[in-house]
């Protein structure tokens, strides 16, 4: 077995691995034993658990990254942009199996803290910010977000958020909603007419005020 081929199985193994044990009930011997390589294979490739921990979040985030940052939302302007947006957050539940699993990892973070990826989790985020608070400042007229469309910011993204995280209550509690061949596109539809709603209400709010 090559090297890449190797290191392909042992970061899939790990994903499965520390999304149901958590980073502290894991162990490297767990990891090899579902990769079906020698137990000597990690300690070679990656060097300890902490460094194929990071590893994965790495490749996680960079896939993370060159998805919305090609989404194209900064070519477009109003409903548009946001919906360009949305498409690009949620294709993945669609796509990608192993979604549930990399969702997981990130709870995990959040509630239970490694300290591993303190650094690379905001990456993520402030992507996020940058594109939603960049469609804001352009539709608003404003070169700085205070208060209030920095809750607004935070608002659209949480509009789809709940998607990524509660997928499989929402499945099972709402049948139909997340099925079917168009599912994705249908509901960045919805979000991207409530988002827009939002940004329209924010216009006014600032428009009463002068």
């Amino acid at each position: 077995m090559n090297a890449d081929l190797t290191r392909e199985r042992l970061l899939c193994a790990a994903m499965e691995i520390f999304a149901t044990q958590g980073y502290e009930g894991a162990s490297t011997r767990d990891i090899c034993r579902a990769a079906g390589i020698s137990n000597a294979s990690i300690h070679y490739h990656f060097g300890d658990k902490a460094a194929i921990y990071r590893e994965l979040f790495v490749r996680l985030m960079d896939e993370f990254v060159e998805r919305m940052s090609g989404c194209g939302m900064e070519r477009s302007s109003g409903r548009e942009a946001l919906l360009a947006y949305y498409h690009a957050l949620l294709r993945p539940l669609a796509e990608n199996a192993g979604m549930a699993q990399q969702v997981y990892l990130y709870v995990r973070e959040e509630f239970q803290p490694s300290g591993i990826v303190d650094d690379l989790l905001p990456r993520g985020l402030h992507l996020q910010i940058d594109l939603l608070g960049g469609l804001l400042r352009r539709e608003l007229g404003v070169s700085r977000l205070e208060g209030p469309q920095q809750r607004l910011m935070m608002a659209l993204h949480g509009l789809a958020f709940v998607y990524v995280v509660q997928r499989r209550t929402i499945a099972g509690t709402l049948p139909g909603l997340l099925e079917g061949p168009h599912w994705v596109q249908r509901l960045a539809a919805y979000l991207a007419d409530a988002g827009w709603s939002l940004i329209e209400a924010e216009r006014r709010r600032r428009a009463s005020r002068h």
